[in-house]
């Protein structure tokens, strides 16, 4: 649907709407109506330094989003995005508004724009919904309709493009072409397929760099390096991650395959160098970490190669350089901890809490272990086949198993579990705040305890199953979504729903989910220890049962989980 002022309502269904230039001498509105949860593509006949502001303007209980353009004649367009924003039915007192459509945008210029919108937004103390309005924004050179002709002048030996992070506008460089953006777009570092040199802030930064020769710098904050590598491309990286803070964040960098293919390392004046084995051209990857024997400022980064194992760069007594593997025997701290456990590692009663700090917790191990994430953001991947207990605790958690049957507890706050191919035990509590659970096979259960038939009830969101709470008071601060659990497919059903306490002979199947009642009941807030013994019954501590070789997982999934 093409337009550049009126209204267009687009219906059910994902639709794709092109906006073009104002042909007239007034400032005009384009408006655009949406069904609830549908997704749509919005193409700006617009550079994206044409975005001049994006707002949330209110209209009684309906919240839009207006993004402000400016046109070549020195005109304004205003593109308002109806209903985007509202409270559920049940939220009498209007604390949380919530997200009711998704947008992909694009520009003349060679920008996706990716609106980084929250999906609830909760009423502060005064009144108002703080939101901040912005975009993350990839460039694509092919899509840049001015400059794409310019493909053909670019050097495979000089840096084409420069991607840098600035405090108010982020700043891309095009051959001798400059863009600035608005302050409400973010520039995502991803390269192109020409030689790039990506420069990040003092924030955590991600770099993913897939093509070409390109130039990395990280600086402060706890930063990823990303390095991917078709098979028919020579590539050569160059890494400076200094960064002259007292005591350095780890930075991450990613390798695209097993330490075992890229294991050649060595010094080059100040520089270490880290390249593959092969012998073939075509096939060679060398990553420069540039200016690394210098001082400790460039000495702080941990290597995940394609196995999932974690790495270092040691420098010995003789100014040797060699890699080592990842210490899994470091003492939780209270601060960010990065611990890896392998089948060599051992502890008391089988129970490691990482104690307070964003940490990292990746069990390779095929034994039955208690892991606790404690208070913090955490992150706990168990890649082994061992039946293990992974507790995420205060804080918004990320929990991913791959393999065994697996019980698994988020904690208070909003936290993502995924438990893999075994037969899992999700727990669930009215104070866990909003949970997302993704699985991938199984005969899994979902426990919610301290909840009865009536004080819940189900709603399909898309492919999404959500499970709700009935009163209206605490409708918005809990939820568990089941991805994909509405479309009924076996990989990601949840088989069993198991509620309330004591003697959890209350069971729902995934067939009856939806004739729950909405009656209020009281709810129990604390997990007794009768509990977790009685679900010693349900966990499955077999040995002998098959398990999947192979992690059903792609690398990306573990990526993103790294990023938050």
């Amino acid at each position: 649907m093409t337009f550049e002022q009126g209204s267009i309502d687009g219906g059910e269904g994902n639709d794709h709407y092109i906006l073009l230039q104002n042909s007239t001498s007034e400032n005009v509105i384009a408006h655009i109506y949406e069904v609830k949860d549908d997704f749509s593509f919005i193409n700006l006949h617009y550079n994206v330094a044409d975005i001049t502001s994006v707002f949330l303007k209110k209209d009684h209980d309906i919240y839009s989003i207006n993004i402000t353009l400016r046109n070549k004649n020195k005109t304004e367009t205003t593109l308002a995005l109806h209903d985007i924003y509202s409270f559920e039915k049940e939220d009498f007192e209007k604390k949380y508004l919530l997200l009711n459509n998704q947008y992909i945008f694009s520009t003349l210029d060679g920008f996706l724009l990716f609106p980084n919108w929250p999906q609830v937004i909760e009423k502060n103390l005064e009144g108002a919904f703080p939101l901040s309005l912005t975009f993350n924004a990839q460039y694509n050179l092919f899509s840049d309709i001015e400059n794409r002709s310019d493909i053909k002048n670019f050097s495979k030996e000089q840096i084409n493009f420069i991607f840098r992070k600035i405090a108010q506008q982020d700043l891309l460089i095009v051959g001798e072409k400059r863009f600035f953006l608005p302050e409400s777009v973010k520039l995502m570092m991803a390269d192109t397929p020409f030689n790039d040199k990506l420069i990040g802030d003092s924030e955590n930064n991600l770099f993913i760099s897939r093509r070409g020769n390109d130039q990395l710098e990280g600086g402060a904050g706890r930063d990823i390096y990303r390095i991917e590598h078709p098979d028919d491309n020579e590539r050569r990286i160059w890494i400076n991650n200094n960064d002259n803070s007292t005591n350095p964040d780890y930075d991450l960098l990613i390798l695209p395959v097993g330490i075992e293919q890229m294991n050649i390392i060595f010094k080059g004046s100040d520089d270490v160098i880290l390249k593959t084995k092969s012998s073939n051209q075509k096939e060679k990857l060398e990553i420069v970490f540039w200016q690394f024997m210098k001082n400790k400022s460039y000495q702080h980064i941990t290597i995940l190669d394609a196995h999932y194992q974690l790495y270092h760069i040691e420098v010995n007594e003789e100014g040797k350089i060699y890699l080592d593997q990842y210490d899994a025997h470091m003492v939780p701290t209270e601060k960010e901890d990065h611990l890896v456990l392998t089948d060599g590692d051992y502890f008391t009663e089988e129970k490691l809490d990482a104690g307070s700090g964003d940490d990292l917790i990746i069990d390779h191990s095929h034994h039955h272990p208690t892991l606790h994430g404690g208070d913090g953001n955490d992150r706990i991947i168990a890649t082994g086949n061992g039946n293990k207990w992974l507790y995420g605790d205060a804080g918004n958690d990320t929990i991913l198993a791959y393999e065994g049957n697996n019980f698994i507890y988020g904690g208070t706050g909003n936290d993502f579990l995924s438990g893999g191919v075994g037969d899992d035990i999700y727990l669930i509590t009215p104070n866990d705040g909003h949970t997302v659970i993704e699985d991938t096979g199984g005969n899994d259960t979902l426990i919610l305890y301290g909840m009865d038939e009536g004080e819940f009830h189900t709603v399909e969101e898309g492919e999404d199953l959500v499970f709700k709470l009935s009163n209206p008071e605490f409708e918005n601060r809990f939820s568990v979504k089941i991805k994909k659990g509405a479309r009924g497919a076996d990989e990601q059903k949840i088989e069993t729903v198991k509620i309330h306490h004591p003697d959890l002979k209350k069971t729902i199947t995934a067939d009856a989910q939806k004739e729950m009642t909405q009656e209020e009941k009281e709810k129990r807030e604390h997990i007794p220890p009768e509990l977790m013994k009685e679900l010693m019954s349900y966990f499955n501590d077999n040995q002998s049962g098959s398990f999947r070789q192979k992690i059903a997982r792609d690398q990306d999934q573990l990526i993103s989980v790294l990023s938050n």
